[in-house]
């Protein structure tokens, strides 16, 4: 959207957004396939072809076509577009639905834990359209899923996203918050009680879908918020920092996973990238902040071979939509 013609910068100099509004001396130049042009003071919305000369209104704000509920932005006050903001093209972004990235640390290789926790708070903020924001205890998890496995060693292919909802909705226990039973880093000798702060959320169901495409991924994200992926954690992927696109080089030739990581999002690089934004859980000097960009489209280290999700409702409240189980076997869940 940033990038246009001469006649366009020229117009983009101005430096005073409501100068350039009471002015209606329309831009004319190229206009980039991922905005379309709606009215500001109206619900009239048009859409721009791709490549086009279209001129238009100092009073349209530009809006992502991507997105049931698109946020229109002023032209004016895309002005100053840092060289990222340009470039880089974010449709879909739960991350502030969930909060700061949190640490498994060394000691437990938790990360079915916290891939699980993240992606349940996620369908409790997506439920409520981002009204209800909690922190979930992984402790409470590796404490009292399973007593006679070990929940820290990544080997243990028993802690999967369906044991926790199987556990979950079990009936044994309400949900902790993280602060009413803190994260220790280890499984403490039995499942302790913890204080009387619950989530007044149930879970509704989960799902799984194998091999799933793409568009089946992010048919998912939109519907139900955050979800968890299988994947193959290299040495490169651990050492990852920064906003670049994560390619996997090293990753095996043949399926090799042992790490769950929770897909917050997705999009297109400054490059034409396209990447899922993905949460991972080694703390926010991990990555760009906790998080990466992972080459979308590709099935690189296998992170779209299996897809997990969760549903959810309030605790009181009746079944908000008729969503029935899926079978964890299932060769993949068709949308």
């Amino acid at each position: 959207m940033c990038q246009s013609n001469s006649l366009s910068q020229r117009k983009l100099k101005q430096k005073s957004p409501s100068n350039a509004i009471s002015n209606n001396e329309p831009l004319c130049g190229s206009l980039t396939v991922y905005y379309t042009y709606c009215l500001l003071f109206g619900a009239k919305m048009i859409t721009a072809s791709f490549p086009s000369s279209l001129c238009i209104s100092l009073i349209f704000a530009a809006c992502h076509v991507d997105g049931k509920n698109p946020k229109c932005v002023l032209l004016p006050d895309l002005w100053d577009c840092t060289e990222q903001s340009r470039n880089e093209h974010i449709y879909l972004d739960y991350r502030e639905y969930l909060g700061p990235a949190r640490n498994q640390g060394k000691k437990c290789e938790a990360c079915w834990a916290f891939s699980s926790t993240s992606g349940i708070e996620g369908a409790i903020a997506k439920l409520t359209n981002g009204q209800v924001k909690v922190e979930l205890s992984e402790q409470l998890l590796i404490d009292c899923i399973a007593r006679d496995k070990d929940p820290c060693e990544p080997k243990t292919r028993f802690f999967t996203p369906r044991k926790v909802f199987e556990y979950l909705n079990s009936g044994k226990i309400k949900f902790a918050t993280r602060k009413s039973y803190p994260y220790v880093g280890m499984q403490h000798p039995e499942c302790r009680r913890y204080d009387k702060v619950t989530v007044d959320y149930r879970m509704l169901d989960s799902g799984v879908a194998r091999n799933p495409t793409q568009e089946e991924i992010i048919a998912l994200l939109e519907r139900y918020g955050p979800v968890l992926a299988e994947m193959e954690m290299t040495q490169s992927f651990e050492e990852f920092k920064g906003k670049r696109v994560y390619r996997g080089q090293d990753c095996s030739a043949t399926r090799n996973v042992n790490h769950l990581v929770t897909i917050v999002g997705y999009g297109v690089s400054a490059d034409d990238e396209p990447f899922w934004l993905i949460r991972n859980s080694h703390g926010t000097k991990w990555g760009d902040r906790g998080h990466v960009r992972f080459l979308r489209g590709s099935n690189v280290c296998f992170v779209e071979s299996l897809i997990w999700w969760f549903t959810g409702q309030k605790a009181d409240d009746q079944t908000l939509e008729d969503i029935s189980s899926v079978d964890d076997d299932r060769s993949l869940f068709h949308i």
